[in-house]
């Protein structure tokens, strides 16, 4: 790897992958803005063999029955 390319993702694994980086963000984050009506939308899921999948996909199918 480059360089440069080790560098950047330095900074950027430095100021979003930390404590200081998640402290940060929790401050611009709005609960309101996972209030989002899917009824009418589609949604593809890739990879559903993991185990982070596999509980993204149970949920979306929570949120689309009982929003009904």
């Amino acid at each position: 790897m480059s360089l440069y390319r080790f560098a950047v993702f330095g900074v950027k694994g430095f100021s979003e992958f930390t404590r200081s980086g998640f402290e940060s963000a929790a401050k611009k984050f709005n609960p309101d803005d996972l209030n989002v009506d899917l009824s009418d939308q589609h949604i593809m899921i890739t990879g559903a063999n993991s185990v982070f999948n596999k509980q993204t996909k149970i949920l979306c199918l929570f949120i689309c029955l009982f929003s009904l």
